[in-house]
């Protein structure tokens, strides 16, 4: 498995630039996609889609590094095209065996409903440090949540375990 995520993938695409792609399905990038793409993190088309792009790590040898703002990951879109995220798609499927689209979009809904990871997600979106957001108990990490989001002005009904 860990070969398998080191291991960069060459490929040509239908403009002649070889690609190099990594595998997709590792918890920093989708850690880095929900933060950089906040609401939108939950539509499982769009995370597919970034999920995609952020795979190419090079372009004909250059460097591509992950985007950092919605806007860089908008010109990365822009850079490799719809022809590109096809082949990524393939390499993904064929090298990694990492399913199809559909089996992969499946998975991202299944984390974007995953509360656990949501809430872990929230408290880092409130500037909780990552490493003291992924470390909490579980109690610790309700109680924050909870905390945070009544300093919001949230009311948080603790019978229905859920926010008015």
């Amino acid at each position: 498995m860990i070969k398998d995520a080191n291991r960069i993938v060459t490929v040509t695409d239908r403009r002649g630039r070889k690609l190099g792609i990594k595998r997709v399905a590792n918890a920093l990038t989708h850690f880095r996609l929900a933060r950089l793409l906040g609401a939108d993190a939950g539509n499982a088309a769009v995370m597919n889609q970034a999920l995609m792009y952020t795979a190419v790590v090079s372009i004909n040898g250059d460097p591509v590094p992950f985007p950092r703002t919605e806007l860089q990951l908008e010109a990365l879109i822009d850079r490799l095209d719809l022809d590109a995220w096809s082949l990524v798609s393939k390499v993904q499927r064929d090298e990694f065996s990492l399913g199809t689209a559909e089996e992969q979009v499946a998975e991202a809904k299944k984390l974007v409903r995953d509360d656990e990871l949501r809430q872990r997600l929230g408290l880092v979106q409130s500037n909780v440090p990552y490493d003291v957001a992924f470390s909490l108990t579980p109690a610790q990490r309700l109680a924050y949540t909870v905390i945070l989001g009544q300093l919001q002005g949230g009311r948080f009904d603790w019978s229905r375990m859920a926010w008015h």
